[in-house]
């Protein structure tokens, strides 16, 4: 078989944040003032797995997770410290949005 141009894989160089599960459930909990987030059990991860987020910019959110959230959303989160079930992308748009982590794409790797 002869090789041409339009033989070749096309790819491209991106970066990538990767984000070990544990240090993501840490950082969470140390930024909202929670005690029980946890990664794997809100997203329902399987162990030696990745989970990826792209185009965290921020935009999704407002200058406070209260502005964005439903107020009833929120209060839930704060209440059920950390256990209602907040999607991982808003408090990484939320995170972003506040300076606290940089802007570009996520990988959670789970591994236990």
């Amino acid at each position: 078989m002869k090789h041409t141009e339009s033989n070749k894989l096309v790819t491209e160089v991106k970066t990538v944040f990767i984000v070990k599960d544990d240090d993501l459930d840490r950082f969470i909990k140390d930024q909202y003032g929670v005690s029980n987030f946890c990664f794997v059990a809100d997203e329902e991860a399987r162990n030696d797995s990745q989970y990826g987020f792209d185009g965290i910019d921020g935009s999704e959110s407002e200058k406070t997770p209260e502005s964005k959230w439903d107020t009833k959303e929120w209060e839930l989160f704060r209440s059920s410290d950390g256990t209602s079930g907040v999607t991982t992308r808003l408090l990484l748009q939320d995170l972003c949005n506040r300076g606290l982590i940089p802007a570009g794409d996520y990988v959670i790797a789970v591994c236990w």
